[in-house]
């Protein structure tokens, strides 16, 4: 027997589409949440906080990029000296 009007598959692809629009709709809102939660943790996917807390924090920046040998060892003291 059919339901109110004809069955649920009685306006054709409005009801599958309509179902693929609210899984849409509910990934893009999760997604959302996911992303402003990374957002307000400071978390910026490559392992260090987009924001600085403080110059310990800059200090072990610049640590790690003598360490990666992206400076050298006088560029390394020269900015130590700012910070």
């Amino acid at each position: 027997m059919a339901w109110f009007g004809g069955g649920p598959f009685y306006h054709g692809w409005y009801g599958i589409g309509g179902m693929v629009m609210m899984f849409v709709f509910f990934f893009i809102v999760i997604a959302a949440l996911f992303f402003a939660i990374r957002w307000i943790l400071g978390y910026s996917g490559c392992g260090v906080s987009h924001t600085l807390k403080n110059n310990n924090d800059a200090l072990e920046i610049l640590k790690i990029r003598y360490a990666k040998g992206e400076i050298t060892k006088d560029e390394f003291e020269e900015i130590k000296k700012h910070l």
